[in-house]
């Protein structure tokens, strides 16, 4: 198989699994930004930044990754899948990245783990 074929497979299977995880977490995280933000359009600015980091950072990660078609005698399912971990690393790191700034910004707003500030 032509490399450039096998390297643009492994970035479509990549930006199909990002595009899930946008689809599956966005409604969960609006409602949360709303919250924090205080009004809809700066939640919904939020919202779409981190659509954005959630498919940037992994593409990023999986562009990293040359595929080695036909040298070595390696199937092109397993060139697709180390491609694939690439780009789920940096999902991985993008989802952390958020989680401890989302939970940090909760924990200010709440007054900590004691409980919600009156």
């Amino acid at each position: 198989m032509d490399i450039n074929i096998l390297f643009l497979i492994g970035i479509g299977v990549v930006a199909l699994t990002c595009l899930s995880v946008v689809v599956y977490m966005g409604p969960h995280l609006k409602k949360m930004l709303t919250e924090l933000c205080g009004t809809e359009e700066r939640a919904m600015f939020w919202v779409a930044f981190s659509n954005v980091t959630f498919l940037l950072i992994p593409l990023l990660f999986a562009m990293g990754y040359e595929p080695n078609a036909g040298g070595g005698g390696v199937p092109v399912f397993s060139e697709v899948v180390t491609q694939l971990k690439y780009g789920l690393t940096g999902l991985a790191v993008s989802v952390i990245f958020l989680g401890v700034i989302v939970s940090t910004s909760i924990f200010s707003l709440v007054g900590g783990p004691e409980g919600r500030r009156s």
